[in-house]
């Protein structure tokens, strides 16, 4: 009798054992979700903080030189918008039966708040990289860089855009930058992709 007690005891020890493990590995994994959640917030306000402190240089160095100008742009594609439906007054019945696409990417100079709203079709490319960097390379050429002939390029460029690895982090964007520096249009590039789930 005492022998099987003393091992009816010793199975009910075994089985505590195993849901005070099981109970110890649910409240680490907890933890675990605390701290990555606190780490990604804390995350996401430094590079908002950083963000506008870009922003903020870009406005004390507005009358500056131009090689000590620094420019901020913040960069994001919008919402997909559909060219109008005309209804009865369509050619034929298939005709624009299904809505054509038109994709239209953002750029804001932070100095001067002014919006570059870049739109095309569908059927002259998508939104990808490369579309995003040619858009970028662009609004560049014509709106930020310095005219043909001035020597000096500027101090310091940041675009500010979303995490989207399909449109913004990418080698297109990448090699944009690199090329910028690399024709002496600006000393250096900062492109800053703010975390997943915090942008604007």
């Amino acid at each position: 009798m005492l022998f099987r007690s003393v091992i009816e005891g010793a199975e009910n020890t075994h089985d505590l054992d195993e849901e005070i493990i099981q109970m110890n590995e649910s409240e680490e994994r907890e933890e675990q979700i605390i701290l990555c959640a606190a780490n990604h917030v804390r995350a996401a306000r430094s590079q908002k903080e950083l963000a506008q402190q870009k922003v903020d240089l870009a406005k004390e160095t507005s009358d500056a030189p131009i090689q000590d100008k620094i420019v901020t742009l913040v960069m994001d594609y919008c919402q997909n918008l559909n060219l109008p439906h005309v209804g009865l007054e369509q050619v034929g019945d298939m005709y624009y039966y299904s809505p054509i696409w038109l994709y239209c990417l953002g750029i804001v100079d932070t100095l001067i708040d002014h919006l570059y709203a870049y739109i095309y079709s569908e059927s002259d490319g998508k939104r990808g990289g490369n579309n995003s960097s040619s858009i970028l390379l662009h609004h560049l050429k014509t709106h930020v860089f310095p005219v043909k002939g001035t020597p000096q390029p500027i101090k310091e460029l940041n675009v500010i855009m979303d995490n989207c690895a399909g449109q913004n982090k990418n080698r297109m964007i990448l090699r944009s930058a690199a090329l910028c520096i690399e024709m002496g249009w600006v000393k250096s590039i900062n492109l800053i992709f703010l975390v997943k789930g915090h942008t604007k």
